[in-house]
Order: C-alpha cells, then structure tokens, then sequence
C-alpha cells in the first residue's frame, strides 16, 4: 500500500512539473511526421565535432533531429558502461544515444531474422532493455525514483553498427557524435520488473549452439536501476524529453562482439530467450 501511495505521489508530481514547464517534446508539434518506414542514416563525424563529449552530444542532437524529421524516438540507449569499455576509448563516463523509429526487430516467438550485409561493421550486445510509463522532462533526483518511471523489464539484443564515417578515428567522442552506433535491436517478453531481481539477472550466449560468453546485470555500471538513473538524467540534460511506451537499453551484459552469421542464442534468467539468425 505504501508503494503504491509513493507511485502515485511522484506519477502526480511529474505530471505538475510537465503541465508547468515550457519544454516542448517536439520541435514542430504541429508539423504531421513523414509517413512511411524511417531509414536510419550512417552519421559522419568530422574532427570539429567530436573535441569534447559536450561537443559531440550537440552533434548528435542536431544530426538525429534532423534525421528524425519530425519523428519520434523508439526509445534511447546507453553505451560503453563498463570500466572497461570506457578506458578503451579514453572515456570517464559511459555513452548515450538515440534509438531509431522502426529499429526494433521483429521476434515471432521463435527468431528473428537479419541480413549482415544490411550493416557496415555490427556487433552484438545482450542488454536489459525496459520500458518507460511516464512522462520524463526533468532529471530525477535519486535512484529510488527509477523504479516508479518504467512498467517493464526485457532480455534485449542490440546490434550496436559502429561502421560510421570519421575523420578522427573511433574515440570516445566520436561514437557519441555518431550516435553511440544506435542501429537495432531485438525485445523478448516483458515483465513487471517488481516480479524480477534486476540486479540478478544473468545471461548465457551462444552462436549455432556453442557458447560463446556469459553476462550478468551488474555488468552494467554495477547496478541496473543506476546505469537506468544515468542514462534518464544524462538524456533530459541532452534536451530530450521521454516519452510514455519509449524503450530504454541499459548497456552490454558482458563483453561487445562482432555480429557473425549464423544462429545466436541468449537466455536470461528469469526473463526468457532471444533468437536471432544472422543470414
């Protein structure tokens, strides 16, 4: 009773703070979207544009909202939240991006399929991916507010493509400027994250029945409700506005790989199994 009171409370106070504000979820809300399916660009990135990860955010922002077209977002992601990954490129903090309109995969019950020759240069990620229930325009203030902003949990795929065009290499800067390699990605069964221990989730992948690596959730910046309180706040500070039904992927459980042909695999502890085939 007590958390369904506190759910209420802070639904209530969103809804205050968003009926008050003067932010606008869309640039042109009266502008009709083009119609048809969205084709998601290769984004180039030029030296100027990836100095710093301020810079590389204005970029992005710009680049996706003009890609978007009146469009909105199918959800967000965040990158690159491992110590690992981020020391790699030179990095103190993870990565954000833009999920593109029509990225979501289609899986049937029993896989999805995919053409590798539709990328330039795909990896593979399992993730935790949840959906959000509320409007979202201003940052939270503690991580105890997450769990009241998303209804559900589910075992993800992303197909992360970090075949992007650079003058500048592959740095830190310059995947964010590309949009953290957003291309596609692949969503089980959902569930009511009150019926999962997030943090307990653990991951096996295989590859035409081989395993090829296990992840478990706090892989992801040591805890999934935090990874999901950066990724939130880091957005709205970007000027994003998220949106009720918007997906949310929190970063790769384990390690990023090339995407292969062949049958992949994923099973998530109490979450379900992916399956993916790669042509």
């Amino acid at each position: 009773m007590f958390r369904t009171l506190q759910h209420l409370l802070f639904a209530s106070t969103v809804l205050l703070v968003s009926a008050c504000s003067n932010l606008v979820i869309q640039d042109d809300p009266g502008r009709e979207p083009p119609k048809g399916p969205f084709q998601a660009p290769y984004l180039s990135v030029t030296a100027e544009q990836a100095i710093t990860l301020e810079t590389a955010y204005r970029h992005q922002r710009r680049a996706v909202l003009e890609a978007l077209d009146g469009r909105s977002p199918v959800g967000f992601k965040a990158g690159l939240t491992s110590v690992a990954g981020q020391q790699r490129f030179n990095l103190r903090e993870p990565v954000a991006g833009v999920l593109w309109p029509d990225s979501a995969l289609r899986f049937d019950g029993d896989k999805a399929v995919i053409k590798r020759a539709d990328f330039r240069k795909p990896m593979l990620e399992m993730e935790l991916a949840f959906r959000v229930n509320t409007l979202i325009p201003e940052p939270l203030a503690d991580v105890s507010e997450v769990q009241y902003v998303v209804a559900e949990v589910m075992p993800a795929l992303e197909i992360p493509d970090l075949g992007f065009d650079s003058t500048v290499g592959m740095t830190g800067e310059a995947i964010v400027a590309a949009n953290a390699g957003a291309r596609a990605f692949l969503l089980g069964p959902a569930l009511d994250p009150e019926s999962v221990d997030i943090n307990a989730v653990r991951a096996r992948l295989r590859l035409d029945g081989s395993t090829l690596q296990r992840g478990d959730a706090t892989q992801v910046m040591g805890n999934q409700w935090k990874a999901l309180f950066w990724l939130i706040n880091t957005l709205v500070e970007q000027g994003w506005v998220i949106q009720p039904g918007q997906v949310l992927l929190t970063g790769a459980m384990g390690n990023m790989i090339p995407l292969e042909t062949g049958v992949y695999e994923a099973h998530f502890n109490g979450l379900g199994y992916l399956r993916l085939q790669v042509e």
